[in-house]
């Protein structure tokens, strides 16, 4: 699982969380909106991020890596079944024709398509990372192991991103959160490692 940060959870991570939650009784639901992220970061099987390591049940995400509409949930104990599907038609989660959605599933991972698209997001996220190893005054949040940045730039910077047409979260007035998708190139990359290098300069590193 990634973090909301852009990290990724190790499995003796996962597996302590279970452990702490099973010690108090309580069952562990796996946030898996970018679970193919996680997994391709890691390089471990679907298996060992979720049920050997103790989670019960997850959401298991496409609409973050190049679906549309439709996630899944995946139940690893199968005594939470109970009453599943009644708890999603009560939140509104079953509509009409919802095989047309759901069948996106199927071709989403035959083949591994899913942990391709996520390699490729992964990929350029990390290619934007050694991009920036050369602009002090661009520091990251965390570490960038899934598809996600998190960047703490000068006070006005993002306003020069922006009009440079470059798109993203402004999560304050110094943080930016820039996401990369399966289909961003190489070369959508490198144009915004120069658009930093552009609108920052040599400003010098924010203090820590």
């Amino acid at each position: 699982q990634a973090t909301d940060l852009g990290a990724v959870y190790s499995i003796d991570e996962i597996g302590n969380v279970a452990e702490t939650a099973k010690r108090r009784g309580l069952r562990l639901h796996m946030d898996g909106a970018r679970f193919a992220n996680a997994v391709a970061r890691l390089g471990c099987t679907p298996a060992d991020a979720t049920w050997r390591s103790g989670v019960d049940i997850m959401s298991f995400g496409a609409t973050k890596n190049g679906g549309a509409l439709c996630d899944a949930i995946v139940v690893f104990s199968p005594e939470l079944t109970d009453g599943l599907a009644v708890q999603l038609r009560r939140a509104g989660q079953v509509w009409s024709k919802m095989r047309f959605a759901s069948a996106q599933l199927i071709a989403y991972i035959e083949n591994g398509l899913w942990l391709e698209m996520a390699r490729a997001s992964n990929g350029i996220a990390a290619r934007i990372a050694a991009g920036l190893r050369d602009i002090p005054a661009a520091r990251l949040l965390a570490p960038i192991e899934a598809n996600e940045i998190f960047l703490e730039l000068p006070d006005g910077a993002m306003d020069g991103l922006e009009r440079d047409g470059f798109q993203f979260y402004r999560r304050s007035r110094t943080l930016a959160r820039f996401v990369c998708r399966f289909d961003t190139t190489e070369a959508e990359a490198d144009a915004l490692i120069a658009a930093l290098r552009r609108n920052l300069g040599t400003v010098p590193r924010a203090a820590e």
